[in-house]
């Protein structure tokens, strides 16, 4: 049972990458893939599976942390082998215990490798140790000048600032500096019409990535079809819309989701693309930093990926009780270092 279903032969794909990498000029906007891929995966089941609902993903050190639901920790961390489970973030209002989790977690945050946890109803960043009895301690405590942002995601930057998705119903992204406590509210990267009274539709669903080893920062919205790239200071490093996305409506009279997650890795761009509740497959669209179009990836209906470029795989989850715990795809050789 092949691994995946290859529609192009390979010598072909390859020069038709080479091509889109060596693209001179930059497209703000895509709709056509020379590469598409149809993935097969590998369903994995946790042990004691029917005690978790999986929310999403993160890749953690060497191994991976799930939000679950339904369960009194709002994390599960595993091994790269999904066994070894270790519960964490106990739910409670205790000095060790956790109001809430959201957002980016599992940030190595330090040359110890701590790995991070955001509580967003406290709004303070914390870390613990696998090496070191997985004890938390508060790495960041927010003055209320960022608390009134409401942030929803928090990662630390390699100047040791903090960026963060708004959750106060506006658009864009803000940073922190602890050393001078100066907050800037970063440029939004796209000529949004409303941004006085922004569209629920859009504003209610957010997510950021975040790629260390080039310093970039990716941010979606819920039913917008655009990708915006910012530098370390927010300076934006490009916006790139799918020109495919009709924004058609669900059965329900909702509009169907456009991007569910993105995930940055050095080379790539990964984009989570569909509606679980009425699409067939979802699409891993693959970009890269110039906004050329690589690669569409079809797998199984997903609410979040991760991307894990050390073991060239893809995560997926969907939070539903007859769903397994997660989805292992293999990443294609032909993409190169990722």
């Amino acid at each position: 049972h092949a691994l995946m279903i290859i529609s192009l032969d390979i010598i072909l794909i390859m020069s038709i990458m080479s091509c889109a990498n060596n693209k001179e000029s930059r497209e703000d906007g895509y709709s056509d893939f020379p590469i598409h891929l149809s993935l097969d995966g590998k369903a994995i089941e946790f042990p004691d599976s029917e005690q978790y609902l999986v929310g999403s993903v993160e890749i953690a050190g060497d191994g991976y942390l799930f939000y679950t639901y339904q369960t009194d920790h709002y994390l599960l961390m595993t091994d790269s082998t999904f066994s070894n489970l270790k519960p964490l973030a106990y739910k409670g209002g205790g000095p060790d215990e956790f109001a809430g989790v959201t957002g980016i977690f599992g940030q190595t945050i330090d040359s110890e490798g701590s790995l991070s946890v955001y509580d967003p109803k406290k709004i303070c960043l914390y870390s613990f140790n696998p090496n070191n009895d997985y004890k938390f301690k508060e790495e960041m405590s927010f003055d209320k000048n960022f608390t009134q942002y409401a942030p929803l995601s928090v990662i630390r930057n390699t100047d040791g600032k903090y960026v963060a998705v708004r959750g106060d119903y506006q658009y864009g992204l803000i940073s922190y500096d602890p050393k001078i406590k100066k907050i800037e509210e970063w440029p939004l990267g796209y000529d949004f019409k409303d941004t006085r009274n922004p569209a629920s539709e859009v504003i209610s669903f957010r997510s950021m990535a975040y790629c260390e080893e080039n310093g970039i920062c990716g941010e979606i919205y819920g039913c917008f079809p655009t990708v915006i790239l910012h530098g370390k200071d927010g300076e934006i490093k490009g916006s790139y819309t799918y020109t495919g996305y009709g924004k058609p409506n669900k059965k329900n009279g909702g509009t169907k989701e456009c991007f569910l997650d993105v995930d940055l890795t050095p080379n790539y761009i990964w984009l989570l693309y569909g509606d679980p509740d009425i699409d067939e497959k979802s699409h891993v669209f693959v970009l890269d930093y110039a906004g050329n179009s690589i690669a569409d990836l079809e797998i199984e209906p997903a609410m979040r990926i991760a991307i894990d470029s050390k073991r060239h795989l893809i995560i997926g989850v969907t939070p539903r009780p007859d769903e397994t715990d997660a989805m292992l795809y293999r990443i294609p050789d032909i993409f190169g270092a990722l």
